[in-house]
């Protein structure tokens, strides 16, 4: 292969003080003008530069690495808390109660979820012939799981009406259905910018 466009073409290289040269000096090129000497430098100098560059593009593209989903989720989490705080008015004393149950209410609906998600992916991953059965229970599966939500939701709500006053108990579910459209706008915005990008 030819890298720079002088002399005939040669397998050997030769490293000189200066630059790489792909063909080695013979009688018919003792000498190399100092044109062709720049522009091999200047060429050799731009591969050196892009070389060094994009090892410390991948460090910045790592360092600026989309944060784990622990992370993530817990951010989610402290921000959904922010607007519930903000949306009910909470006081501290509420919050200290409050928020404990509301995390316990968060991971049972999470499981009940969860449970429903996992018996869908086994039966629609399988790689083996699913029964009639097996379909049944995973669609029975998918359409209770809104109603254990709702009963875990209920059960958890005579908790909160201990330690919320009722304006705060209707401000809740606003309040919830305003993060989860805030989450849903965050995400089209998300893709939108990733799109540009």
């Amino acid at each position: 292969m030819r890298i720079f466009p002088f002399g005939k073409r040669h397998p050997a290289c030769v490293l000189v003080r200066y630059g790489i040269f792909v063909n080695p000096p013979t009688k018919q090129n003792t000498l190399l003008k100092p044109a062709k000497m720049k522009t091999s430098t200047s060429i050799i100098s731009l591969v050196l530069a892009l070389a060094l560059a994009i090892p410390m593009v991948a460090q910045s593209r790592k360092n600026t690495s989309r944060p784990s989903q622990t992370e993530w989720l817990k951010g989610v989490r402290d921000y959904k808390h922010d607007m519930l705080v903000k949306e009910m008015d909470l006081t501290k004393a509420q919050q200290d109660e409050f928020f404990p149950l509301y995390k316990q209410m968060e991971e049972e609906i999470f499981q009940a979820n969860k449970q429903a998600r996992d018996l869908e992916n086994k039966v629609s991953n399988s790689t083996e012939p699913i029964s009639d059965l097996e379909y049944a229970k995973a669609a029975e599966a998918l359409s209770e799981v809104s109603m254990i939500c709702a009963q875990i939701e209920a059960e958890y709500f005579k908790k909160f009406s201990k330690i919320l006053s009722n304006k705060q108990l209707f401000q809740l579910k606003r309040a919830e259905n305003r993060f989860a459209k805030s989450m849903i706008s965050r995400s089209k915005q998300a893709k939108t910018s990733k799109r540009k990008q």
